[in-house]
């Protein structure tokens, strides 16, 4: 693994980046709310070793190592540090196919990203979403109480969530992984984005939000799943 600052906008995030044995396999790991590229290591390496992907990860600013308050960030401005970091993937890695792969709040970002940036493969885990005002509200201004317990539970409302409507037009190949005793993304936020995606499915069963806890034969098998699709696809 080995280190890298990119250029973001009049700064810079830190990245790790995970050498495969193939360049023209890289998957942009895309973090979850709060956490940091340092827990992502794991799973990073067991994809290039099933794989042979290079694999980039990064912090956001107000995540990891930042010096930037996290509760002063926007949604808005970490997508427009996707798009950074993407933009560096293409230009490093030219003849690359790109994968880009978002836990929870970076799946949402993910979803995002295929507003403005081509790519052909997509892997949203536990993919969280947000009411479309949020996207510019400061991190400490979203209620996420209400978040939480209503929005990403009423169809109706998701139903008509603009990035999940521009997602029907991602023409790519898309894997959803749902973790099956989800307390943070409900069964009608997965539902609605395997829907307009038309996603393969894999589902994490007994699994809450978060997996740190999870069985060695668990995380196993759910690092096996993103590999094996990733393969499948070639």
């Amino acid at each position: 693994m080995k280190a890298k600052s990119i250029d973001c906008t009049g700064y810079s995030v830190e990245a790790d980046i995970y050498g495969g044995p193939s360049n023209n396999r890289v998957v942009l790991s895309l973090i979850g709310y709060q956490s940091s590229k340092a827990t992502y290591g794991d799973l990073c390496q067991s994809i290039v070793k099933g794989t042979g992907s290079t694999v980039v990860v990064f912090d956001y600013s107000g995540h990891g190592d930042s010096f930037v308050d996290l509760m002063d960030t926007r949604p808005a401005q970490h997508l427009n540090e996707v798009v950074c970091v993407f933009d560096w993937i293409k230009d490093a890695y030219p003849e690359s196919r790109i994968t880009v792969m978002g836990a929870s709040y970076g799946g949402f970002l993910a979803g995002h990203l295929a507003r403005w940036r081509e790519f052909d493969r997509m892997i949203l885990r536990a993919p969280a979403i947000y009411a479309p005002d949020h996207f510019y509200h400061r991190q400490q201004d979203i209620d996420r109480d209400w978040t939480n317990r209503v929005f990403r539970r009423d169809e109706s409302l998701l139903a008509d969530h603009e990035m999940l409507q521009r997602l029907k037009n991602f023409s790519g190949k898309s894997l959803v992984i749902v973790h099956e005793c989800d307390e943070v993304v409900p069964a009608q936020t997965t539902d609605a984005y395997i829907a307009v995606l038309n996603a393969d499915v894999f589902v994490a069963k007994d699994q809450p939000h978060s997996i740190r806890d999870a069985t060695k034969d668990d995380i196993d098998a759910y690092q096996n799943a993103i590999s094996n699709w990733i393969n499948q696809l070639d």
